[in-house]
């Protein structure tokens, strides 16, 4: 047998395959095949946050500054920096990150602008396309450029390609403060949202890329016109078309909502957040933000007054945004926050990471925090040493464990990179192949019911509805993602699986 098809034919009948156990396994309980071929309960395992994993490395032996790290929507182990050597050639760079259990393996480091000059570089991978990313920074004339990027190879020997640069497209438009890229709902466009050098407000704008040509279509919009001194911006987990900018000012801190429809970009009433506390504005960007759902966002500030750094849920009711009070994330540290930067994964969007350096002792730390319901729960803030003094970016994978990424500058602002994990639960779900119709001791030959058989080994089934195997082996007829679809109750005690097809 050389496939899935031929070990589980459709068909009636039991379906009752041999197979060797791994563990002791009751009778009616789902399993999943290993690799060796043996099959084991199928279960979900609580993994505890950790940091660091491996040793904090340095990747770039140049002044990197303007630092910006995403995670690879297409490979859980994937992420893309830029940055620009701000202090020397001042070209805009990038590098793809590949991780392999606890080791990182860095690319080749690409050029993808050489006319010197360049800042705030900004980039996201494009969702469609695995290899392609795109890169939006100020150019030599300080007004803004894009080019779209690609990469292939094995991790390590990458090769990057870059299509026309799109020169000098708004002179209007200077990045200033809390560039960031994001993909909208239309297939091949980003929005760009960023606070402007010339008018501080934030802006925004639609860019196109085709190919690896880059345009940018319909125009510049005011998203907000209230002063700003800072400012970053996030989009709606459940609407690629809806994002969040929050913004400080002297003295308080704003939220606005705005919408995108083709290529207009709307929005509402810029709204405060926080009046009652003075927020910092340096060390940009800040504030942080990261996505929780479709209404929810974590919000992450120093306060100015005492220099702590504090995080909050931001909920969009309508339009209308409210905050819960602000919790103190540097619990442990008794210095001033400087660099910050927080990420989750939508994977598990009840964990979310916080890094940030305590300038009075030039110390960072990574906390790994959890979310119920409007509840924020800190995690302890763990030390990395003096191995990250200017700059922060940190993006959170798709993996159960929550794994992060976390790059930043060095004294000599050289670039170094470490791993972490918020912590999680992983499961073998995705391997499940049957249900036992015995009880199997360990090591020992027993039957499982695969697809198009029929197991009689159930309690309390619901004649008629349909099961579907839960992340903890369970069956239940709970059918969201990732639940698999085993089959239908056709008696209390007895499950009809549907065929492999």
């Amino acid at each position: 047998m050389s496939n899935l098809s031929e070990l589980l034919p459709t068909g009636g009948g039991q379906n009752a395959v041999d197979f060797v156990a791994s563990g002791t396994l009751s009778s009616g309980i789902t399993v999943g095949l290993k690799a060796d071929g043996t099959v084991e309960a199928v279960t979900e395992t609580t993994i505890s946050p950790s940091s660091p994993i491996g040793s904090v490395t340095t990747y770039e032996s140049q002044a990197g500054q303007y630092l910006q790290l995403k995670a690879d929507p297409h490979n859980a182990n994937r992420w893309a920096a830029v940055w620009t050597d701000d202090v020397g050639t001042k070209y805009v760079r990038v590098a793809i990150f590949t991780r392999s259990g606890s080791s990182v393996t860095v690319s080749p480091i690409s050029n993808a602008y050489t006319s010197g000059n360049a800042s705030r570089p900004v980039i996201c991978f494009d969702p469609n396309t695995e290899g392609k990313f795109l890169v939006t920074f100020n150019n030599s004339s300080s007004y803004v450029s894009s080019i779209v990027g690609t990469f292939s190879g094995s991790a390590g020997s990458e090769t990057f390609s870059y299509g026309t640069l799109l020169n000098q497209w708004d002179g209007s438009f200077r990045l200033a403060d809390g560039e960031n890229l994001f993909p909208t709902a239309t297939a091949g466009d980003f929005i760009l949202v960023a606070g402007d050098g010339a008018s501080g407000y934030v802006k925004g704008r639609i860019l196109r890329i085709s190919g690896t040509t880059v345009s940018a279509v319909g125009s510049t919009t005011v998203i907000s016109s209230t002063g700003i001194a800072s400012t970053n911006s996030v989009m709606n987990p459940n609407n690629a078309d809806e994002g969040l900018a929050a913004l400080t000012g002297s003295s308080v801190t704003y939220g606005v909502i705005f919408t995108i429809s083709g290529t207009t970009i709307s929005s509402g009433t810029t709204q405060v957040i926080d009046s009652g506390t003075t927020y910092q504005t340096a060390y940009g960007p800040t504030p942080g933000l990261a996505p929780v759902n479709g209404s929810q966002y974590i919000l992450t500030v120093v306060n100015n007054t005492n220099q702590r750094l504090y995080a909050m849920l931001v909920t969009n009711t309508s339009g209308t945004i409210t905050n819960t009070t602000p919790v103190l994330v540097s619990s442990l540290v008794n210095g001033s926050i400087s660099y910050h930067s927080t990420s989750n994964s939508l994977t598990d969007p009840n964990t979310f990471i916080t890094t940030f350096r305590d300038r009075s002792y030039n110390v960072t730390y990574t906390t790994a925090n959890t979310i119920s319901g409007s509840t924020i729960t800190i995690g302890t803030n763990v030390s990395l040493g003096d191995t990250f003094k200017y700059y922060q970016s940190v993006a959170q994978q798709t993996d159960g464990a929550g794994t992060y990424l976390l790059i930043g500058g060095n004294a000599s602002l050289y670039g170094r990179y470490v791993l972490g994990q918020t912590g999680g639960s992983s499961t073998n779900s995705a391997d499940f192949i049957g249900i036992t119709a015995e009880a199997i001791s360990d090591t020992a030959t027993g039957a499982v019911n695969v697809y198009g058989g029929i197991n009689e080994a159930q309690s309390g089934l619901t004649i008629g509805s349909d099961y579907y195997v839960q992340s903890n082996g369970t069956l239940s007829t709970a059918s969201a993602s990732p639940a698999i679809k085993v089959g239908q109750a056709i008696s209390a005690t007895t499950i009809n699986m549907k065929d492999l097809t």
